[in-house]
């Protein structure tokens, strides 16, 4: 549950669904670590056939040297064209000169600084009836300062 994954870090959170997944260095294709995202809707727009959801996202970035940890107001919206194999486009862009950094530890201890993210997923067999399961393809964008 995301009530343990929050208190693992003395983070207050909403009730949300978590899912784990590994960090690539786009650069290099190595993997540098694992996330932990999770995502809290606290508002559905739009149809049944076409609906959309405000997020609010919270996502742990396990690095060998530390953990960061991010909070951001997200969007999830139904595709209007591109690939089939999704559903939804989801983003969040934080105020420019905002914090979103909501924990740090190791070498992150005192890391200010925004985390945003953009990426698709499939949604269509969320619901636990279907299987409970979501595909999701993100990028996430790291601008932090450690203050080192």
């Amino acid at each position: 549950s995301s009530s343990v994954v929050f208190a693992q870090y003395g983070i207050a959170g909403p009730e949300s669904f978590c899912w784990d997944f590994d960090m690539v260095d786009i650069k290099t294709g190595s993997i540098i670590g694992y996330a932990t995202d999770c995502g809290a809707i606290t508002e559905v727009v739009g149809e049944a056939s076409n609906q959309g959801w405000k997020v609010v996202g919270t996502t742990i970035f396990h690095f060998p040297g530390g953990t960061i940890a991010s909070r951001v107001l997200t969007t999830v919206q139904p595709v209007t064209h591109g690939s089939p194999l999704f559903t939804h486009i989801t983003g969040a862009v934080p105020l420019e000169g905002t914090n979103n950094v909501i924990y740090g530890d190791g070498k992150f201890q005192s890391a200010t600084g925004t985390v945003r993210f953009s990426g698709t997923g499939d949604f269509s067999q969320m619901h636990p009836v279907l299987g409970g399961i979501i595909n999701i393809d993100c990028i996430f964008t790291l601008k932090i300062e450690t203050g080192e």
